[in-house]
């Protein structure tokens, strides 16, 4: 069964154990959250040492920027820095014009588990059209 949390992802803390957690998805909410580093932080601190991190968000320039929920905008520069600096290496990164293969985060994973990043992890990289970024990152 499925644990569900209603949480302000900006302050609150999520009520999960250090380490606990191999994969996590931030499916089109970072740009929601006013104080993503705090957000990013605390999947840092639930993911285990090499664990997933994917974030898919609009990219800055797309029409879904008139949303005025959206209060943190992110280029295709920006999001891997922030990622970066919130404690991640960036694995693969790609703009597209809906989500970015999410179909091949199992071959990911074995990727992770075996530690063998020599295997190449590319997508396409479609500039043209594209609406949405999207980013696997892995815990340092």
């Amino acid at each position: 069964s499925a644990k569900v949390f209603c949480l302000d992802l900006a302050k609150d803390k999520l009520p999960l154990e250090d380490n606990s957690l191999d994969v996590v998805t931030m499916n089109e909410c970072i740009e929601h959250i006013p104080n993503h580093y705090a957000a990013l932080a605390e999947m840092h601190r639930v993911l285990k040492p090499k664990g997933l991190l994917f974030v898919h968000t609009p990219i800055h320039f797309s029409r879904f920027l008139q949303d005025p929920t959206h209060v943190v905008f992110f280029t295709s520069e920006s999001l891997p820095f922030t990622l970066e600096r919130a404690g991640f290496d960036i694995l693969v990164k790609g703009l597209e014009g809906g989500p970015l293969q999410k179909w091949r985060i199992p071959r990911i994973l074995r990727i992770i588990r075996k530690g063998d990043f020599s295997q190449p992890l590319l997508f396409p990289y479609v500039k043209w059209g594209a609406r949405f970024m999207s980013c696997y990152a892995v815990k340092r």
